[in-house]
């Protein structure tokens, strides 16, 4: 696990919650770049979806244990 004061760069971040993602055969992963709209709240937003609730908590514990 990382050190809280160390800084990753949001494509870092997006790229370990994708390996994450996949990890647990996550589907239909979609990553949205905001970084030029003005004002966004984030850079990233990733989006994928699983077979049942099961596999998302799965895909859920596996991107928290990645980052």
């Amino acid at each position: 696990m990382r050190n809280k004061t160390e800084e990753v760069s949001a494509e870092k971040l997006a790229e370990t919650i994708i390996f994450g993602i996949l990890e647990k055969k996550g589907l239909e992963i979609t990553k949205i770049d905001f970084s030029e709209m003005p004002n966004a709240i984030s850079k990233y937003f990733i989006v994928c979806h699983g077979n049942s609730s099961s596999q998302v908590d799965a895909i859920a514990d596996s991107i928290a244990e990645q980052a």
